[in-house]
Order: structure tokens, then C-alpha cells, then sequence
């Protein structure tokens, strides 16, 4: 009860946290004034249409019905069009995350970032809304013991780790409840709401589907195979590049890990470049595919601030 009357407390100071194209998290600034690493990394900003998350999202899209489609013929086992639509769940939450903070699309096209978060969020099970403003807070409290709302899955032991990755939906609907965030955040109890209506589309989807025809695979294809996709995303979005740093400047909120040769290639499709999280911090403006690029270019300088920099195979 006392961590949440300190976090409702917080929450006036705070006041309407947002993450979009208009709106830069807390920090954000800062990261941008510290030349001339700041001047570097506004060359990776993408202007226009970012084609390149789009066709990624194309991909994720296809590959989801694809096996879903093969899983409910039974041209695949029922367990690998899970495994499949698990992955690329989790594959195109890259475009959730993306979007959320206005990267997709700018200007007049801007509202492609909101299509398709929500789509990509209705996919996952992911309250496109509700996850937003929640990782906007995380941005602007990371790694505060009370606020940030992802402090969460940083749990004592890997078990605890597991439990608590499994465990972020139930998590983050008594963090609204809580701190009130739902007072503080736009649209008020709609944000709160907004958490609950993938789950009533995909359970009341997969239902309707059972009783028509009598099959129940679309519950282990769709809602099942969305919590999955959560699960991962706790684990390689958050407590991977979060441990074991605890720190809540701009050079020690995350430690980055560099893995070269196969293995970098590999750890791509795995953790989708989120070995490099310390930059997506920094410079959130910079799309997720680009931040292996951007951390060679700034190397020496987050290094030289103190930034914890982990190698894999060797520099």
C-alpha cells in the first residue's frame, strides 16, 4: 500500500505522459544535446514513410497466417504453428514498438503509426493504447523501483524472471489500478479499458469459431500463441538489455551487448537488435534496425560516459 500511494503521489508531478511523433519522452532532450554523438544519430532519423518497418510488418504478417493456415489444415503439426506464430507474435511487436513512438510515419501520413500499432496489437493480443503510454512512462522512470512500470520482470533468480515475464498482463492492470495511471495518462479510463480489448477480440473470435465448427485450434493459434509472444517480449524487450544495469542516467540505464560474426546474425532474428536497447534509449527517434549501426558510430563516446559494454566472440 505504501509503494502506491508513493507512485499516485509521483504520478501528479509527472502529469500526461505521451509517445508520439508530437511529444518526446523525459530525457529524450537531453540524449539529443550531448554532441556530437546527438549529430550522428539525427542521421539515422528516418523522415517520410519508413518502408523498411513496413515491409517487416508485411513479412510477420504473412508468416502468422500462413501457419495459421497450415496449422488448421494440418499440412503442420498444431505445437510448430504455436512455436511459428509465437515468433513472428513477437517479430512484429518491433512495429508496435516503432510506432508507438511515432517512427513509422510522419506528417500527414502520421496515422499510419496508429493503424498499425492497433493492427499489429490486435495480432498479439497487445493493447495497442494501453502498452503504449505504459512503455512511455517506462521511458521516462527507467528503472525507478516504484514508477517504472517494466521494473517488473527484473526479478531476483531466473525462475522469478520467468514467473514474472508470464505474469505482465495481470501486472500491468494492477499497476493502472495501483498508481491510478489511468487519471494521469490520456483518455483516462479508456486507457485502462483499452487493455482488456485485444484479449475480448481473440478469446470472443476463437469461441465463435469453436462453436461453429466444433475446432479449438484457433485458441492455441491466436490467444495462446499471443501470450507467448508477451512472454518474450518481457524477456528479450525488457530484463534482457535492463540486466544487470539498475541505473536511471542516461549511460547506465541498460548494458549493451555486442555479438559479432554468426552469432550478431543470429541474436538479430532473436532479441531484434535489442542487445543495443542503451541507444534506443539515448536516441528513440532511431528505427530499431539501425541501432547496431548507430551504436559502431557512438562507440567510443557512450563508452567513454561509462556505458557497460559486454562482448560476444570477441571484438
Amino acid at each position: 500500500m505504501a509503494t502506491a500511494r508513493k507512485a499516485r503521489a509521483a504520478y501528479k508531478d509527472i502529469g500526461r505522459v505521451q509517445m508520439n511523433a508530437a511529444v518526446k519522452p523525459i530525457g529524450e532532450a537531453e540524449a539529443f544535446a550531448a554532441k556530437p554523438a546527438a549529430e550522428i544519430a539525427r542521421g539515422y532519423v528516418k523522415s517520410g514513410i519508413d518502408w523498411t518497418t513496413i515491409g517487416w510488418t508485411a513479412i510477420g504478417l504473412s508468416a502468422i497466417a500462413l501457419s495459421t493456415f497450415a496449422a488448421w489444415t494440418d499440412r503442420i503439426p498444431l505445437w510448430a504453428g504455436f512455436l511459428v506464430n509465437g515468433y513472428f507474435m513477437f517479430f512484429i511487436f518491433a512495429t508496435m514498438h516503432e510506432a508507438s513512438h511515432g517512427n513509422i510515419a510522419h506528417g500527414r501520413l502520421a496515422w499510419l503509426n496508429g493503424f498499425l500499432g492497433w493492427l499489429c496489437g490486435f495480432v498479439n493480443v497487445i493493447s495497442y493504447r494501453g502498452w503504449g503510454d505504459l512503455h512511455a512512462v517506462h521511458h521516462s522512470q527507467v528503472n525507478d523501483p516504484v514508477l517504472d512500470p517494466d521494473g517488473w520482470m527484473m526479478g531476483r533468480n531466473p525462475l522469478n524472471v520467468v514467473f514474472r515475464c508470464a505474469t505482465i498482463p495481470p501486472h500491468y492492470i494492477h499497476y493502472y489500478l495501483s498508481t491510478k495511471a489511468y487519471d494521469r495518462i490520456r483518455d483516462g479510463w479508456f486507457c485502462f479499458f483499452s487493455l482488456f480489448f485485444p484479449w475480448i477480440l481473440a478469446l470472443g473470435v476463437s469461441t465463435l469459431v469453436w462453436r461453429a465448427t466444433g475446432d479449438w485450434r484457433l485458441f492455441v493459434l491466436w490467444p495462446f500463441a499471443g501470450y507467448m509472444c508477451i512472454f518474450l517480449t518481457g524477456v528479450l524487450f525488457v530484463w534482457f538489455p535492463h540486466y544487470p544495469k539498475e541505473g536511471r542516467g542516461r549511460t547506465d540505464n541498460s548494458t549493451t551487448y555486442v555479438f559479432h560474426g554468426a552469432a550478431g546474425a543470429l541474436m538479430r532474428l532473436i532479441d531484434l537488435w535489442q542487445s543495443y536497447h542503451l541507444i534506443h534509449h539515448a536516441f528513440p527517434r532511431v528505427p530499431f534496425y539501425k541501432q547496431g549501426r548507430l551504436f559502431a558510430a557512438v562507440r567510443d563516446q557512450v563508452e567513454a560516459d561509462g556505458s557497460v559494454i559486454i562482448e560476444v566472440g570477441g571484438r
